[in-house]
């Protein structure tokens, strides 16, 4: 289980998690997982269409710009 207090205490960026595994034996191992934590939310602009534009049965497009350090893909 991974401490709630100790996750929130952690800031932007990354944060190694030790797993711990024991088996039957008794033998036990761990494992490092790096994990990157981004709670820094986006920042959108929608620049079309603009505010209150009525669209009938057709869908509009958009135009963004997004700002975000960990922007992988939009769709």
């Amino acid at each position: 289980m991974i401490s709630q207090l100790a996750w929130n205490d952690r800031e932007n960026g990354t944060v190694i998690i030790r797993f711990y595994a024991r088996d039957i034996i008794g033998y036990i191992g761990f494992a490092d997982v790096s994990v990157k934590k981004d709670v820094l939310p986006p920042e959108i602009t929608i620049n079309s269409p603009s505010l209150d534009q009525v669209f009938r049965n057709r869908a509009p497009s958009f135009n963004l710009t997004i700002n975000e350090g960990n922007l992988d893909i939009i769709w």
